[in-house]
C-alpha cells in the first residue's frame, strides 16, 4: 500500500474514485458571493485614476482578479459544487499585498483588506 492510499484510507484493491464533498451550503455561497463582489470592486478600482494602468503587470493583476470573479460567479450559478470546484476557482485569487499598504496602493487599502478577509473566510468555512 502506497503513501497516498494510506492517507486516503484506501486498500490496494480499491479502484473507486475519491469523491469530493459538496460544499455549496448557504453559508459557503454567501461567503463566495462576498468574495466575488469584493474582487469585482477591487478590479474596478485598479482601473481608476491614480492607478498605474499603463503598467502591463498591473493590468495583468486586474485581469486575474476579473477572471477569478468570473469563475466564482459561474460556480455560484451551479445548483451545487464541491470543495475541489471551489478551490480550483479561488486558487488564482491573490490580494495585492498583505499587511501595511505600500504608499502607491494606499487608495486601494480598504478594498484589498476586504478581499483578503473574504478569501480567509471562504477558506475557514470550507
Amino acid at each position: 500500500m502506497g503513501f497516498l492510499s494510506r492517507l486516503l484510507g484506501r486498500s490496494e484493491d480499491d479502484d473507486s474514485p475519491v469523491v469530493s464533498a459538496v460544499v455549496s451550503s448557504d453559508e459557503v455561497r454567501t461567503a463566495v458571493d462576498d468574495l466575488a463582489t469584493n474582487l469585482e470592486e477591487l478590479a474596478r478600482a485598479m482601473g481608476s485614476e491614480g492607478s498605474p494602468v499603463d503598467n502591463p503587470g498591473w493590468r495583468g493583476r486586474a485581469n486575474d482578479l476579473r477572471g477569478a470573479n468570473r469563475d466564482l460567479r459561474m460556480l455560484l450559478a451551479q445548483p451545487q459544487f464541491t470543495k475541489d470546484d471551489l478551490y480550483e476557482a479561488i486558487i488564482t485569487v491573490r490580494p495585492l499585498y498583505r499587511g501595511t499598504a505600500p504608499e502607491e496602493y494606499a487608495h486601494l487599502d480598504e478594498l484589498n483588506t476586504r478581499v483578503d478577509q473574504a478569501l480567509r473566510r471562504v477558506y475557514d468555512i470550507t
